[in-house]
């Protein structure tokens, strides 16, 4: 986050916090909204709202009072940690980086959620809290105010057979400073790495969300997160078909010399298979495109722009420069 972006942020946070319109879940009325009731969750300096009723709460560096409608809502907690700016001093298993707070110093996120069910009172003021514990391991959060207490267990399932193993990339991904996401971007920049399908790779630790593993004559480790598809796909489905037992181009030796060529650059090509179009630009975000048998997919080149492919039958028939669908 660069000083600019900071010191706009700064103006707009307080407002914000009266502001926030987060629409809840598929009752379709609004979460985090209804400022006239007075009620609202502010998290200690260990704790981090994340999610109100399955909806991600915008994210912020700075813990702030967040507006809540009297009602039950569900609140999902992560633990938060604030460090001096190098990223050496980054806790164990804290991996995700959401910015600077007002110090300069680095706040970051442990990969487990903890979730509360939490009636709101109007008028009351409720704090969120966590219990000391060691991550990825069990460990417990609440809210307390209007002298009830609401807690909570993290959900800690996470794929740990990978861990130690010897896998192969499912498909080609970009990884920007040594991480990506489900939301499968195509970075650019100095900082951007293009990892083929079928690069041969070595699980090193496993999180919540995260994966986190080593190439052959890679210096350092690259991460991915299951950040945007974790409510459509589960954590062991996802980082399976990520990370396969055989190599997956073995499947190429036969193809047409295009596609052949296309598939390590993570190009996508007319004429192209379904699996194809996977090796090459690996599996479509979950969240913008709920069924691989569906007519059309859509992939990201970055947050606000990228392509809506179609196929007929099994076969890429258009490939089409697209914003990201609404649904």
């Amino acid at each position: 986050m660069t000083r600019r972006r900071r010191r706009l942020g700064r103006g707009a946070y307080a407002l914000a916090a009266l502001l926030v319109t987060a629409v809840g879940c598929g009752s379709g009325r609004a979460a985090v909204v209804d400022t006239s009731s007075g009620a609202s969750v502010l998290a200690q300096p260990d704790t981090y709202v994340d999610r109100v009723d399955g909806e991600r709460v915008r994210r912020k560096t700075k813990n702030e009072p967040l507006p809540l409608a009297p009602g039950t809502h569900t609140v999902a907690l992560r633990r938060r940690a604030v460090v001096a700016a190098t990223p050496n001093e980054r806790p164990p298993d804290y991996p995700l980086l959401i910015g600077q707070d007002e110090h300069d110093q680095s706040v970051y996120l442990s990969d487990t959620l903890c979730t509360v069910t939490l009636t709101v009172e109007s008028g009351v003021h409720y704090t969120a809290s966590a219990a000391a514990a060691q991550e990825p391991g069990t460990w417990s959060g609440q809210i307390a105010g209007g002298g009830t207490t609401a807690s909570c267990s993290a959900d800690t399932r996470v794929p740990r057979g990978l861990v130690g193993q010897s896998r192969f990339l499912c498909c080609t991904m970009a990884f920007q400073a040594g991480k990506a996401t489900d939301a499968n971007y195509r970075y650019s920049g100095a900082h951007v790495h293009l990892l083929a399908a079928g690069t041969p790779v070595r699980i090193t630790d496993v999180g919540r969300d995260r994966v986190t593993f080593l190439v052959p004559g890679a210096l350092t480790s690259y991460a991915l997160y299951l950040e945007y598809g974790n409510s459509r796909l589960a954590t062991d489905d996802y980082f399976n078909s990520i990370f396969v037992a055989a190599d997956p181009t073995a499947q190429l030796v036969k193809g047409a010399p295009d596609i052949v060529t296309a598939v390590p650059k993570g190009m996508l090509l007319p004429g192209m298979t379904r699996a194809q179009a996977i090796l090459a630009r690996g599996y479509p975000p979950r969240h913008k495109t709920a069924d691989l048998a569906q007519e059309e997919w859509y992939y990201y080149d970055s947050p606000s722009a990228g392509v809506t492919v179609r196929f007929d039958g099994d076969t890429i028939h258009t490939i089409i420069a697209s914003p990201p669908p609404l649904e």
